[in-house]
């Protein structure tokens, strides 16, 4: 039986300018705690899938607390990077807005625009 998953319209979207190489490298060293073998894999792996000319068909699974968000936060900021679009889709409005703030936070030295979307904006 296929799992049911929460869906609250909560997306939190990353777009970004004309960015260099160094933007994706600057903001992997601001990350405070030392990136596990299997972070470090996986965002090798995620960059080995970025660079073929196919969608990216992956999924990162791990617990509560074991750095998922910073590898989607990473693979965004090479999304842009790019010239590319990202967006962050969330399970619910609360954790949208986590995301937006840290994010703001974390990116608000770089030419990153920002922007929530949840049920609870009106425009």
């Amino acid at each position: 039986m296929p799992t049911k998953i929460p869906f609250s319209n909560s997306v939190l979207v990353l777009f970004g300018a004309s960015i260099t190489k160094t933007f994706s490298r600057e903001v992997s060293s601001s990350f405070p705690f030392e990136e596990t073998p299997d972070q470090l894999q996986t965002l090798e792996d995620i960059k080995k899938d970025l660079s073929l000319e196919k969608p990216m068909d992956r999924i990162v699974c791990g617990d509560v607390g074991f750095g998922k968000t910073e590898i989607a936060l990473r693979t965004a900021v090479m999304a842009a990077d790019s010239g590319f679009q990202a967006a962050f889709l969330c399970p619910t409005t609360i954790l949208a807005h986590q995301h937006y703030s840290n994010f703001k936070e974390r990116l608000k030295k770089y030419p990153i625009n920002l922007a929530l979307l949840s049920r609870l904006q009106s425009k």
